[in-house]
């Protein structure tokens, strides 16, 4: 089923073993369109004052059952953290392996993030790389 849906896509002669030789499909593309949101003239907002409130709410909620939350992340500040991959130092574990919608992502929490931009660039033309699971 994925040889034909990867030809109906892509050519009668790039079916899943001419992805397994070749790796993907790519294309060059202008800056403006690997990432049109940095030339979009729109106001960004970058102190999130509902979190305070944010934070506070969700402390009474936690603290009676004493679930373990960290913090940090709750503040108005938009902020970098490390997800759990990032933490991991074991040379045996280094590729990172995500999933992601299409250019809503996820509502805010993956906004921004040019690692996700990139991935998802154009879904229904761009594909990485195919491989057996």
């Amino acid at each position: 089923m994925s040889d034909k849906a990867l030809k109906n896509f892509f050519g009668k002669d790039r079916g899943v073993e001419w992805f397994k030789r070749e790796g993907g499909i790519v294309w060059p593309k202008k800056v403006e369109e690997a990432y049109w949101r940095y030339f979009t003239n729109a106001r960004v907002p970058i102190y999130l004052e509902f979190m305070i409130d944010l934070k506070n709410k969700i402390k009474k909620i936690a603290d009676g059952p004493q679930i373990s939350i960290n913090w940090d992340q709750y503040t108005p500040l938009i902020e970098w953290f490390p997800c759990t991959p990032h933490l991991v130092k074991d040379p045996n574990y280094d590729l990172y392996c995500f999933t992601y919608r299409d250019i809503l992502h996820s509502n805010s929490m993956t906004m921004e993030q040019p690692w996700l931009d990139e991935a998802k660039q154009d879904e229904s033309v761009y594909v990485q790389h195919i491989d057996e699971c």
